[in-house]
C-alpha cells in the first residue's frame, strides 16, 4: 500500500497499468501511428479534472522533438481531442487521425 500511495503522490502511473497501455498501443502514439522510441502516456481526462490511472484514461503519445503529438495536439487542441482519444482508447489499432477521418469519434 504505501507504494501505491508513493506512485499517487509522485503522478505516476502503476507500473502494470503502464505496462498493459504501452503493450496495447504496441508503443506507437495514439495520435499519429508512429512508433515511440520512448514511451509517454498521456491522460485523457486529466487527473486535475478527476481522470484516473486506467487503460480506458491513457494513451501512448510521442513527446520528443520531432515528434510532439502530447504538446503539439493534445494539449494545444484538448477540446478537439479528447473526445476522439477517448473513442481511440477502446478500439486499439487505430489513431485519432484516423478515427477523425473515418467518423468513428
Amino acid at each position: 500500500m504505501d507504494g501505491e500511495l508513493e506512485l499517487e503522490r509522485l503522478g505516476l502511473v502503476p507500473t502494470d497499468v503502464r505496462e498493459f497501455v504501452i503493450d496495447r498501443d504496441q508503443s506507437c502514439c495514439r495520435v499519429c501511428g508512429r512508433y515511440v522510441e520512448t514511451p509517454a502516456l498521456h491522460h485523457i481526462e486529466y487527473r486535475s479534472e478527476g481522470g484516473l490511472d486506467v487503460p480506458s484514461n491513457l494513451v501512448v503519445v510521442g513527446w520528443l522533438p520531432g515528434h510532439d503529438c502530447h504538446l503539439d495536439v493534445v494539449h494545444r487542441s484538448k477540446r478537439i481531442w479528447q473526445p476522439v482519444l477517448r473513442r481511440v482508447a477502446q478500439h486499439p489499432g487505430i489513431t485519432a487521425l484516423q478515427a477523425r477521418r473515418w467518423g468513428v469519434a
